[in-house]
């Protein structure tokens, strides 16, 4: 567990899809072409790779917070 939590602003997030392009097993785009998390990333190489698909989001629509639960 990385203590992490991925989040999608689904009023920012325009539908380019390059979060599920870099990491398809953490986002997919739902029927109205929002992102939507699939999963928490569970490791460091995960979080690594979620943390790429945060930088290439076009509108800045993915963060990742600190997990509080």
């Amino acid at each position: 567990m990385t203590g992490k939590k991925l989040v999608v602003d689904k009023v920012l997030c325009q539908g380019f899809a390059q979060c599920e392009a870099i990491a398809e097993e953490f986002f997919r785009l739902d029927d109205r072409q929002i992102a939507v998390v699939l999963r928490q990333p569970q490791n460091e190489d995960e979080l690594a790779m979620a943390e790429a698909a945060v930088r290439a989001c076009p509108r800045k629509a993915i963060r990742i917070d600190e997990d509080v639960s």
